[in-house]
């Protein structure tokens, strides 16, 4: 990539270069170009990553005729994109958008889907860190967002709550989760 580098501009009502330069951004590109180069393509987990989610998507397609195909690729893999602009309004019109967003509906349904499968083979105790790969690879292969993130965190505290015998709170999960990531990435 090429592009010409400049400092962030301030305007008269809001200061655009120190709300940058908080996040580590420190200059802007103009004039950008990009040539693609057919060595390396990136990381090799992304790419399996990436590789593993067009997967899901296609798998889908084929199972289900659209919009349910769109639909259900935006539930279960958080890409919302295919969902046809009717049935994007409908959710946005009855105020059930959040159905569609990767939460914590989604992890505790896979939680529940892997400690089901594998505690009768492995044991309670022994579930866990299989249960703990399970969710940090779907957090990684949903795009890891700040709502996926802490639904995750929730996810793995309940895991360790699991582990030791110990009863769930939400409430404590939802605040060491927001303290994790605050201290992570304030």
């Amino acid at each position: 990539m090429t592009a010409r580098l400049a400092t962030p501009p301030t305007f008269d009502d809001f200061d655009y270069r120190a709300w940058l330069a908080a996040r580590g951004v420190h200059s802007v590109a103009s004039r950008a170009s990009m040539e693609t180069m057919s060595c390396c393509g990136g990381s090799p987990l992304r790419r399996v990553l990436i590789a593993l989610r067009d997967r899901g998507r296609q798998a889908l397609a084929q199972s289900l005729p659209e919009p349910e195909a769109a639909l259900a690729t935006g539930i279960v893999l958080g890409d919302d994109l295919g969902i046809p602009e009717r049935v994007a309004e409908a959710f946005r019109r009855t105020g059930t958008t959040h159905v569609i967003a990767i939460s914590g509906s989604n992890v505790a349904l896979l939680l529940g889907v892997v400690l089901g499968a594998l505690s009768r083979w492995l044991g309670r105790r022994r579930d866990v860190p299989p249960a703990v790969g399970a969710l940090a690879l779907y957090t990684a292969l949903v795009g890891a967002d700040a709502a996926v993130v802490r639904a995750a965190a929730m996810g793995a505290i309940a895991l360790v709550g699991h582990y030791l015998g110990r009863p769930e709170q939400a409430l404590h999960g939802l605040m060491l989760a927001a303290l994790a990531m605050t201290a992570w990435h304030p």
